[in-house]
Protein backbone atom coordinates (compact mmCIF):
# COMPACT_ATOMS: atom_id res chain seq x y z
CA UNK A 1 0.00 0.00 0.00
CA UNK A 2 2.34 2.30 0.60
CA UNK A 3 4.83 1.73 -2.24
CA UNK A 4 1.54 1.65 -4.38
CA UNK A 5 1.13 5.22 -6.57
CA UNK A 6 -1.94 6.37 -8.82
CA UNK A 7 -4.33 3.81 -9.85
CA UNK A 8 -3.00 0.98 -7.85
CA UNK A 9 -2.93 3.44 -4.50
CA UNK A 10 -6.84 4.47 -5.21
CA UNK A 11 -7.35 0.34 -5.31
CA UNK A 12 -5.76 -0.46 -2.37
CA UNK A 13 -7.17 2.55 -0.44
CA UNK A 14 -10.81 0.99 -1.84
CA UNK A 15 -9.90 -2.24 -0.31
CA UNK A 16 -9.31 -0.77 3.15
CA UNK A 17 -12.43 0.67 2.84
CA UNK A 18 -14.13 -2.25 1.73
CA UNK A 19 -12.67 -3.52 5.18
CA UNK A 20 -14.21 -0.73 7.64
CA UNK A 21 -17.44 -0.48 5.51
CA UNK A 22 -17.90 -4.57 6.38
CA UNK A 23 -16.45 -4.12 9.85
CA UNK A 24 -19.10 -1.15 10.70
CA UNK A 25 -21.97 -3.54 9.28
CA UNK A 26 -20.62 -6.20 11.52
CA UNK A 27 -21.28 -4.28 14.41
CA UNK A 28 -24.95 -2.18 13.14
CA UNK A 29 -23.39 0.75 12.44
CA UNK A 30 -23.29 3.01 9.14
CA UNK A 31 -19.97 3.94 7.85
CA UNK A 32 -21.02 7.95 7.89
CA UNK A 33 -21.15 6.76 11.87
CA UNK A 34 -17.70 5.36 11.42
CA UNK A 35 -16.95 8.54 9.44
CA UNK A 36 -18.55 11.03 12.31
CA UNK A 37 -16.74 9.34 14.81
CA UNK A 38 -13.31 9.74 13.48
CA UNK A 39 -13.72 13.23 12.42
CA UNK A 40 -14.52 13.60 16.26
CA UNK A 41 -11.28 12.00 17.60
CA UNK A 42 -9.16 13.83 14.91
CA UNK A 43 -10.45 16.88 16.46
CA UNK A 44 -9.73 16.07 20.20
CA UNK A 45 -7.04 14.34 19.42
CA UNK A 46 -5.02 15.03 16.20
CA UNK A 47 -5.10 13.10 12.90
CA UNK A 48 -1.95 11.14 10.83
CA UNK A 49 -0.81 14.50 9.37
CA UNK A 50 2.42 14.42 10.14
CA UNK A 51 3.05 10.60 9.15
CA UNK A 52 3.67 9.91 13.11
CA UNK A 53 2.30 6.67 14.34
CA UNK A 54 1.94 4.07 17.15
CA UNK A 55 4.26 1.13 15.99
CA UNK A 56 4.24 -1.25 19.30
CA UNK A 57 3.33 -0.93 22.59
CA UNK A 58 5.59 -2.52 25.38
CA UNK A 59 3.94 -3.50 28.52
CA UNK A 60 6.14 -3.26 31.92
CA UNK A 61 4.75 -5.77 34.44
CA UNK A 62 6.00 -5.09 37.83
Amino acid sequence: MIGATGDDRIKELADMLEVVRILAKLGSKELNEVINVADKKNEKRGAFDSKIFLEKVIERVE
